[in-house]
């Protein structure tokens, strides 16, 4: 059986753990006990959805009782890994300066948990009422790929690379000039990182070039004239490519 149960799991994950968490929460959450327990509550909501889909269409009481146990489980190790990251910051065990270091520990070790259960009991799970057959793989692929390019990679890049970042420009007169406006960088990114996992996906490679092209033209004035941003473009373009590479090698080329 095609293991969609993992698929699932990882598409409540991003959805949870980015897109239903606000930068505000986010940045509320290292304050307070209350903000991390109340994106715990909005990380358990797609879960719940997907436990509701179960009951609806399963028609077996036990695998109903077992996949409950299951997403309570991973609600609850999701809570307790940021609950003791907060409280390690709270204390000062982890300073700021390692908040990179935390996300990438953090997340490896959400996915890690995901990936094990889904792995260990996706096959046991004979009765997975939202489609198992290989013609519902491709779209459960594409919806984890097109959720994973997004908001999750934008977050990741803000936090690893944020001391890069350009924001505004100064002339010889003293004159400050905003680069970008807020967000638009991120969304421009989003749309390069699908548009190029399109073609990648239709096995058009040589079209995402294009949008390398379209790019770069684009900022052609600002990459000639501020070489800070130059280098800071450079690194947000390659690694948002080699992002996408990955992401669309680990969606698509698995035998998940």
């Amino acid at each position: 059986m095609t293991n969609v149960f993992l698929l699932a799991l990882l598409i409540c994950h991003l959805l949870g753990d980015f897109y239903f968490q606000s930068r505000d929460l986010a940045d509320r959450k290292k304050e307070g006990l209350s903000d991390n327990l109340l994106h715990c509550l909005l990380y358990a909501f797609p879960f719940a959805v997907l436990l509701v889909l179960f009951a609806v269409f399963s028609h077996s009481r036990d695998s109903l009782i077992f996949v409950a146990a299951i997403l309570f489980a991973l609600v609850a190790t999701h809570a307790i890994v940021d609950i003791i990251k907060w409280m390690l910051f709270k204390i000062g065990w982890l300073q700021q300066s390692y908040k990179v270091v935390a996300f990438i520990v953090d997340q490896l070790i959400h996915f890690v948990i995901i990936v094990a259960v889904g792995l260990s009991f996706g096959d046991f799970l004979q009765e997975v009422p939202w489609g198992t057959g290989e013609e519902y793989l491709i779209w459960w692929r594409i919806a984890f790929f097109v959720l994973a390019v997004g908001k999750p990679v934008n977050v990741a890049f803000k936090i690893v690379f944020e001391r890069f970042a350009v924001d505004t420009e100064v002339d010889n007169e003293g004159t400050k000039t905003v680069l970008t406006e807020e967000g638009a960088g991120a969304l421009i990114g989003t749309f390069e990182r699908l548009i190029m996992g399109a073609f990648a996906i239709m096995g058009q490679f040589a079209a995402m070039g294009l949008v390398m092209a379209a790019k770069t033209l684009s900022r052609y004035d600002r990459i000639s004239k501020n070489p800070r941003f130059a280098e800071y473009y450079l690194i947000g373009t390659l690694c948002s490519v080699l992002t996408m590479i990955i992401l669309h090698l680990l969606t698509f080329g698995l035998p998940i």
